[in-house]
């Protein structure tokens, strides 16, 4: 196991845990150390040893004053992260939501439903706000908070309270807390810009009173009436072109009223650009080229509802509306294919070359499913309408905000490390409680793991030391040159995470492209190995052996 010692970057993480004794924070790099060397092992495999299982058994399961909070240990990690933005000119800070299935442990406590999948299902659900640079390279957890849904087959009943409830006890007050709790008030000359999907759509969200340099950008799901000012003012100024006219007929027929997707889709075409867009099938990337539109917005308060409005005021809260909300929408649409389907070919008359002599056995047509090439069902077409509060006055500024929600992947890869990496759903540990403390060591582990991955791509030629330790570099090469004259300097970056993912089965042939997380953590555990018997076979003080001088 990797001491604590040598892995500065745990130092860093833990910089802001607050502990009871110097002991337990050495335990706690003991367990992150030993956690980042092989993520998805057993907990007893992780340690190799009966002393450090059990370490990790009082940690999360809290045991007198030996255990830790979830809360303490994400605290502790969004203040580090927090360092790491301050030295950015703009942060995305992408939202999203995952749940985390129990239902195989019987006898683990807590949990409440959760919804699809086959069956009863059961497990809570963690809210993760992930800070990534305008480059695409994770940054670090900014915050992550955990919530069950009441198990109750009174749908009707669940309808009319949920009418009733103020804001903060509604499921989606996440989204707001996701901002309220991240500590991005701390980071007063860097943009942080919350990045979040079509559920964030809420008015209270874009309501939300925020310090100059905190901006929104979320997915709209909702075709909101605009002001009759506003859209009077649209379909005037539509008016001019005939191709933007249908701003004026949607205007008229709202009955003065104007629908929010209908006005900015009305606006004149900004330019064609090219979108990567990921596939959540198969992990794939293609490109989308797509249509730009944007446009300044004024979005009114939605009426509240008066029971709502009786609840609001028996608990001696203001009812007033609050003020509408200036936002700019862009909307970026794919443009349909202009290939067209190929007609049958029309059999050509025979010639002296193609006549065939009668009785000669025509070749057999390919039969329908033996055409692996053709997809089963074809990619929808790709349709962003996206709502931000930071301005949008030019064609460039419009395609930031498309490039900063093609970003919003990033949080999905995050949680999809944790479960299939850091088989967090596969952890017996006897309570819901006990697991969200080993998640938040987890959420650590993870954004190291995809951190490793992407700041290899854009940072290429920087040294491995950056990210590995003397012994685990000098082991790597070792590995990789299996006895053959091995180079004396730390390689690149770049090279040396090949490398690593080239353990964990990654095969670098041209169209492979780089590596990606999935192999880089089961080389990573291959690597913890083979530094293990580095330290045991290199003296002290002479590497010789290995060929270093």
């Amino acid at each position: 196991m990797v001491a604590a010692e040598e892995a500065a970057w745990i130092s860093e993480e833990l910089a802001g845990l607050s502990v009871k004794d110097k002991r337990q924070l050495k335990r706690v790099g003991q367990v992150l150390a030993a956690m980042f060397e092989q993520p998805g092992a057993s907990v007893r495999r992780m340690f190799g040893e009966k002393a450090g299982a059990k370490g990790l058994y009082r940690l999360v399961e809290g045991e007198g004053n030996k255990g830790i909070s979830a809360a303490e240990v994400t605290y502790a990690q969004q203040q580090a992260t927090l360092q790491r933005c301050a030295g950015e000119a703009l942060v995305l800070c992408v939202q999203d939501t995952t749940d985390v299935n129990i239902s195989q442990f019987t006898s683990m406590t807590g949990g409440g439903p959760l919804p699809r999948g086959k069956g009863t299902r059961r497990g809570f659900f963690a809210q993760t706000v992930l800070a990534v640079n305008a480059a695409g390279v994770p940054l670090g957890v900014l915050g992550q908070h955990y919530f069950e849904r009441e198990a109750t087959s009174d749908k009707e009943r669940q309808a009319e309270e949920h009418k009733t409830k103020p804001i903060e006890q509604k499921e989606s007050y996440k989204w707001l807390r996701g901002v309220l709790e991240s500590g991005v008030e701390q980071v007063s000359g860097t943009t942080m810009l919350f990045v979040s999907d079509q559920e964030s759509d809420i008015f209270e969200y874009l309501a939300l009173p925020r310090p100059a340099h905190v901006q929104l950008l979320l997915r709209s799901q909702y075709n909101r009436r605009l002001a009759t000012s506003a859209a009077t003012s649209a379909a005037t100024s539509a008016a001019t072109s005939a191709a933007t006219s249908a701003a004026t007929s949607a205007a008229n027929a709202a009955g003065g009223e104007a629908k929010l997707w209908d006005v900015v889709q009305a606006e004149p075409l900004a330019g064609v650009i090219d979108v990567p867009v990921h596939s959540k099938t198969n992990q794939g990337e293609r490109i989308a080229r797509c249509e730009v539109r944007y446009k300044q917005v004024t979005l009114p308060a939605p009426p509240k509802k008066p029971a709502l409005q009786q609840a609001l005021a028996a608990a001696g809260r203001a009812v007033s509306d609050p003020e509408p909300v200036m936002a700019w929408m862009v909307i970026v649409n794919e443009i349909p294919s202009q290939e067209k389907e190929v007609p049958a070919p029309v059999p050509a008359e025979p010639t002296q070359k193609s006549a065939k002599a009668p009785g000669t056995a025509q070749p057999e047509q390919p039969e329908q499913p033996e055409q692996p090439e053709q997809p089963e069902q074809p990619e929808q077409p790709l349709v962003w309408r996206l709502l931000t509060t930071l301005p949008v006055t030019s064609f460039a500024a419009a395609c930031d905000m498309a490039g900063y929600y093609a970003r919003r992947w990033l949080v999905e890869r995050f949680h999809y490390v944790l479960k299939s990496g850091c088989n967090i759903e596969a952890r017996r540990l006897g309570s819901v409680e006990n697991l969200q403390r080993f998640l938040s060591l987890a959420n650590i582990v993870a954004w190291r793991l995809l951190w490793l991955t992407y700041v290899a791509r854009e940072t290429p030629d920087a040294p491995c030391t950056v990210a590995l330790s003397t012994v685990e570099w000098k082991a790597l090469v070792t590995a990789i040159h299996q006895g053959k004259q091995a180079p004396v300097q730390p390689p690149s970056l770049r090279q040396a995470v090949r490398w690593i993912a080239q353990l964990g089965g990654f095969l670098g042939r041209r169209s492979d492209g780089e590596p990606g997380v999935t192999v880089l953590w089961h080389g990573w555990q291959k690597l913890a190995n083979y530094a293990q018997m580095y330290r045991i076979l290199a003296p002290p003080d002479d590497d010789s052996i290995f060929g270093y001088i």
